[in-house]
Formats: structure tokens, sequence, C-alpha cells
């Protein structure tokens, strides 16, 4: 997300916490030094309004990986 943010994009980061996206935000904007991370609560709609917008999704969810493999994100 600091790579993305210090080339310039515009970053819609989710997660299952709103307080959680919020901090994430925070710490890459303090990186970065400008306001390019916005945090989005991880719900169908304003996570869909997200992705159909978005140029490039980025899944860092550990649903997938060893163990547990059979988990898929939704």
């Amino acid at each position: 997300v600091v790579a993305l943010a210090r080339c310039g994009a515009r970053v819609k980061l989710a997660n299952r916490t709103l307080e959680r996206a919020e901090e994430l935000a925070r710490h890459v904007n303090a990186a970065v030094g400008e306001e390019r991370v916005h945090p989005l609560m991880m719900e169908p709609e304003p996570l869909g309004e997200a992705v159909a917008r978005a140029g490039l999704v980025v899944n860092t969810t550990s649903l997938g990986m060893s163990p547990r493999v059979g988990e898929m994100a939704p």
C-alpha cells in the first residue's frame, strides 16, 4: 500500500473493522506524507462500488493460505 501511495495511486483500504482500516490508512498516509489512502469498511455496497471503479484490486487476506487452503475470500 505504501508503494502504491508513493507512486501517486489513490487507495481504498478495506478491512473487516472500520477502526482498523482507519488506523492502517493513518499509518500509510503518515509514511507517504500526504492523504492517498482512504479507509473503507468491508460491506457489500461500499466495497462493490470501490471495486467497480478500481483499476487494480489487491487481496491481502490470509484466507486460502496454509493451513486454511480450502477457505476463499468473498
